[in-house]
């Protein structure tokens, strides 16, 4: 899945929707302002590693006061994010102080109890989630645990789905043998 990101340009107006390929044509600053689907709040370019390569610290970084209506102003106390979010910098602290859930436990359980392929991805996400959270990396760490949790919950539902395709078999298989047992002994006495 391709993924697409905004930001804010030296002026303070938001920028977007943009591909990698964009960052790769034309640079931007490391502590410019960047958000993309999936994160609560901006963040800075530098912490979102596909565009860690296309920054340069001499280019204008994304700081406005200016009062235009496609602006963002990032001195303001609340400030948008593209899908319409409020986030205060009380919440942006707590974001951060608060890491996003490993799903370690869940994703160890998976692998030992059904689904060990999914569980072992779940556990290679979610043992990242950690390690980029250390080093401030909070972009990536929300990435990873949301890939985490998706590992772990497309483990239970195929899960299941066979248990429930199990159980179908499983009552209707007796079923199945004596209408068998039926037809053949009604038409075969008959003849």
């Amino acid at each position: 899945m391709k993924m697409f990101y905004y930001y804010i340009d030296s002026d303070g107006v938001t920028l977007g929707p943009v591909d990698i390929e964009y960052f790769k044509e034309f640079n931007i600053n490391g502590n410019s302002w960047v958000w993309y689907e999936g994160l609560p709040q901006w963040v800075n370019a530098s912490t979102i590693s596909e565009i860690q390569n296309y920054t340069k610290d001499n280019l204008p970084v994304s700081f406005s006061t200016s009062t235009r209506k496609d602006v963002v102003d990032i001195t303001k106390e609340n400030y948008n994010t593209p899908n319409k979010e409020v986030i205060s910098d009380e919440e942006i602290e707590e974001l951060h102080s608060t890491a996003p859930k490993t799903w370690l436990l869940e994703s160890i359980l998976i692998t030992v109890l059904c689904c060990m392929p999914f569980g072992i991805v779940g556990i290679i996400y979610g043992s990242r989630v950690g390690s980029y959270w250390s080093q401030g990396l909070y972009a990536e760490s929300l990435e990873a645990s949301n890939k985490a949790g998706f590992w772990v919950r497309l483990a239970v539902m195929v899960t299941v789905i066979l248990w429930l395709i199990y159980l179908a078999l499983w009552l209707f298989t007796p079923v199945a043998e004596e209408t068998t047992l039926w037809y053949n002994n009604y038409f075969t006495s008959s003849l």
